[in-house]
């Protein structure tokens, strides 16, 4: 159950040649590009997932799931003559392009049900079902997405069709076989991809259990297998899902193909690396909501005040509303920002903002307490923000925020009015973080670290070293009190 985005149309031709075989799992996809601290080469056979990664259904929003489609997927693609080359397939082109995925909607109720949609259907886009599928059964959409695009390239193909979504997991597609009907339609692949994985999870039936286990290099026996340790019922249900594990000439190649190689759970693993980051973490990372660290020398408290703040992006319009501390917009995915808006809770006043906007410069003044700072749906950039507290307010509290801008990353945090973003550079704000701290207070700093093959650490204090130096060995998760003290 794998079809590589490298030869997503290739596939076609293999089915008239081969009366509709199945999709092969040793086909081989393109090379994304993307960087994260953890590399290709950490592949384990027996550790492709954790139970904890796999088990993430709140990982992202569906606001964050369209954004994601959205930045990956190329939507323009307007050679639509290419149609002709399949006749028997369906291509949805409207408005001279091919519609992509990230474009699609699909059928919620009648014959069509989870599949494209008819004029007239009620319907929902792939990113609404890929969230209604990930909360049902509380798998992370994360995986889905990789699902769908190692079994299909759906996430990245410019020109989709509908045998592809038929079969858009390639669950009831062994690589033996023809796949079965009854499985067809996009929600439908979903969902029975999404049951297995949790009936795993859950102590289901395997046929990869925990342990050592036999696997084999590619559907043709003879290329041999090895001896595999399953450490988790994450990577079995991938095992049960699709029974084949990389030779090593398989992962010196990258997304490339060699002989007798087979490259599906290689490539899941790929992908969410190169996509998601490390999907072997067994615990909770340390997010920006969970604690927040000192600006320069200055000692600060979490705030007091409950804050909430919400951003509008290019394609993908107004995002939830973020608490104080997390992240608002996106990183990585080059989504201009073309709005924002901040407020307090329980009606409270005292927050002002204003944005440097594209063409235009600053606003002449500043919103105020949930009122909208930019142009929203104008698809001009805000370059700079600048945000501050009421007279009365700020005789108690500080206003901490910084900037994700396009091709500098993250910015430093800066305060009370300061300009966070660029002028004069043409650069686009991609994402925010604010919080806001007591100005008479301040912490001590405990920390521990989660380290790779020995678990948590004892507690450090202000600056000292938590983790290891020397050993080759990675920090999975990193936990902070803040101790609230009263000013000298």
């Amino acid at each position: 159950m794998n079809l590589p985005k490298s030869h997503a149309h290739l596939v076609f031709k293999l089915l008239f040649s081969f009366s509709f075989a199945a999709v092969f799992t040793f086909l081989a996809l393109k090379l994304p590009s993307s960087s994260t601290a953890i590399s290709h080469s950490d592949f384990r056979a027996g550790n492709i997932i954790s139970d904890y990664m796999m088990s993430q259904s709140d990982s992202m929003s569906v606001s964050e799931i369209q954004a994601f489609l959205s930045s990956k997927g190329n939507c323009h693609n307007t050679d639509t003559y290419k149609a002709d080359w399949y006749p028997s397939v369906h291509y949805h082109i409207s408005d001279g392009h091919f519609v992509c995925l990230a474009e699609e909607r699909f059928a919620t109720s009648g014959t069509n049900y989870g599949d494209l949609l008819e004029d007239g259907e009620a319907s929902q886009t792939a990113a609404e079902i890929i969230y209604e599928v990930a909360q049902e059964y509380q798998i992370n959409p994360q995986v889905l997405i990789v699902l769908l695009e190692k079994e299909q390239g759906l996430i990245s193909d410019s020109w989709p069709n509908s045998r592809q979504y038929k079969a858009a997991t390639g669950y009831g597609c062994p690589d033996t076989a023809p796949c079965n009907e009854k499985y067809y339609g996009f929600k439908n692949q979903l969902s029975k991809a999404a049951e297995l994985f949790r009936t795993v999870l859950d102590g289901g039936w395997t046929n990869y259990p925990l342990g050592e286990n036999f696997i084999y290099y590619n559907p043709n026996s003879s290329c041999g297998g090895s001896v595999v340790n399953i450490e988790n019922l994450a990577t079995s249900a991938l095992y049960r899902y699709t029974p084949y594990q990389p030779n090593e000439a398989a992962l010196s190649v990258g997304y490339g193909t060699v002989s007798c190689g087979a490259y599906g759970n290689r490539n899941f693993f790929y992908l969410f690396v190169d996509w998601f980051g490390d999907p072997t973490i067994t615990v909770k990372p340390l997010t920006a909501a969970d604690a927040i660290a000192s600006v320069s020398d200055i000692e600060v408290v979490p705030t007091v005040l409950a804050l909430e703040y919400r951003s509008s992006l290019k394609q993908v319009g107004w995002l939830d509303w973020s608490a104080g501390g997390e992240v608002s917009g996106s990183s990585g995915y080059s989504l201009l920002m073309d709005a924002f808006a901040i407020r307090l809770a329980d009606d409270q006043s005292g927050i002002l903002y204003r944005a440097h906007i594209q063409d235009l410069g600053w606003e002449s003044a500043y919103h105020q307490d949930g009122e909208i700072s930019g142009q929203s749906g104008s698809s001009k950039r805000i370059e700079a923000i600048e945000i501050k507290l009421s007279d009365e307010l700020s005789s108690s509290y500080d206003i901490y925020y910084r900037a994700h801008v396009q091709d500098i990353g993250w910015q430093d945090w800066v305060k009370n009015g300061e300009v966070a973003g660029t002028t004069g550079q043409s650069k686009q704000i991609e994402a925010i973080q604010i919080y806001i701290a007591r100005k008479t207070s301040v912490i001590n700093l405990d920390s521990r670290a989660h380290v790779q093959d020995i678990g948590w650490q004892d507690w450090v204090k202000n600056g000292e070293v938590a983790g290891t130096t020397g050993l080759s060995k990675r920090v999975e998760a990193l936990e902070i009190k803040l101790i609230r003290r009263s000013s000298p």
